[in-house]
């Protein structure tokens, strides 16, 4: 089974999705579907309209979609902290940021949910998890990977454009989780994004090397 996890509220995947796979629907666990309305701008930078924002389930309808195991043979997109076009079970915006972000998880049905599934994903023995992007401040997704790296297994493999020791510096400040999470990496790429995915296409050595090592 493979995941998409997210920590991000824009809707870059969603727009990227609908442009060049039109053909098909974005789905994310619980029924959310990806799929502009006609006349939508949610491809596009506009303004969204009403009819593009996602009321997310209340308490029992989310009972009654966990209850069904996730299919084994999909591809999985899950935004762990919400998405700029959510509202809330009860009608309010629906982005995690700020202070005490896992409780607020907490509070929403279908996010509690998704950090489960994020949880269970890590932990399951011997997963992968190649990290783009995150800076590891967000001491609820780093109590995952650290207790995944030291009781199932988990190999971590970043990309940063950093230098190895510069991002074990920036690590420092984790909540007492650097060395773990450092000592688990497995894969370190300290690459510029244009550096792997050039803007003329060509498949890169630097792209081989990550495929290789991750997917091998």
């Amino acid at each position: 089974m493979s995941y998409f996890f997210t920590l991000n509220q824009d809707l870059l995947i969603e727009r990227h999705f609908i442009r060049f796979i039109s053909h098909k629907t974005l789905n994310l666990p619980g029924n959310i579907h990806i799929k502009p309305a006609s006349g939508s701008d949610i491809d596009r930078s506009s303004p969204l309209k009403v009819d593009d924002f996602i009321i997310l389930p209340k308490q029992d309808r989310v009972n009654k979609i966990r209850s069904t195991p996730l299919s084994t043979h999909e591809f999985h997109y899950i935004k762990l902290h919400g998405s700029f076009n959510w509202k809330s079970s009860s009608g309010n915006e629906m982005m995690v940021i700020g202070q005490g972000k896992e409780e607020q998880i907490m509070k929403e049905p279908l996010l509690e949910w998704y950090y489960e599934i994020f949880n269970k994903a890590l932990t399951q023995g011997g997963a992968r998890l190649f990290v783009i992007g995150y800076g590891f401040r967000d001491k609820h997704i780093n109590k995952i990977i650290a207790e995944s790296i030291k009781r199932h297994n988990l190999q971590l493999y970043v990309f940063s454009p950093k230098k190895p020791y510069d991002f074990f510096e920036s690590l420092l400040p984790s909540d007492g989780e650097a060395n773990t999470i450092y000592e688990g990496i497995c894969g370190y790429y300290p690459y510029d994004f244009s550096q792997v995915f050039p803007s003329y296409g060509s498949e890169t050595e630097e792209y081989k090397v990550i495929y290789s090592n991750f997917f091998s």
